[in-house]
């Protein structure tokens, strides 16, 4: 039995981010996109491969009304990846997305809810995962310098 140990070094990463707000303030949002390098090889330098990752997520907020927000946020993620990196396959892209309702009870504090899909295709049908969760959130601001926030759900495979 051959022992290979991997060294593992991160050639690129790099995150672009970008947050915009509309001039009449009525919504903000943010857009992200990231890629990633890794490579690997054995310390006999015999066996060298490498993968790549990349995603872009985003989320965009609006007011429907007095003190009423929704949030939409989403990704999508590709990458390569296995249980060793020198056999490492291409998956399917990834994909998820999910909305949230805030109301603002005062000036501290707001509650709501949210719902999301997630999309995780694999080359074997029953390995494909899809889940949908939701529940219920709040946001408590104790100071301009500390902010709780709490999610209870639950969600289940498709």
């Amino acid at each position: 039995m051959t022992k290979q140990i991997l060294l593992m070094t991160t050639a690129a990463v790099f995150t672009i981010a970008a947050s915009a707000v509309s001039a009449t303030g009525a919504g903000a949002g943010y857009i992200e996109l990231g890629f990633g390098a890794l490579s690997a090889y054995d310390f006999n330098g015999e066996d060298r491969d490498s993968s790549n990752s990349g995603s872009i997520t985003g989320a965009y907020a609006f007011e429907i009304g007095s003190g009423k927000t929704i949030i939409i946020e989403g990704g999508y993620y590709t990458d390569e990846y296995g249980t060793s990196i020198s056999e490492a396959d291409t998956i399917a892209p990834q994909s998820q997305i999910g909305v949230h309702y805030m109301y603002t009870l005062n000036s501290s504090m707001k509650v709501g809810a949210f719902a999301a899909y997630g999309d995780a295709p694999h080359d074997a049908a029953d390995e494909r995962y899809q889940v949908a969760f939701g529940g219920v959130e709040a946001i408590y601001t104790i100071s301009p310098d500390l902010t709780l926030f709490g999610q209870v759900g639950v969600g289940t495979s498709l």
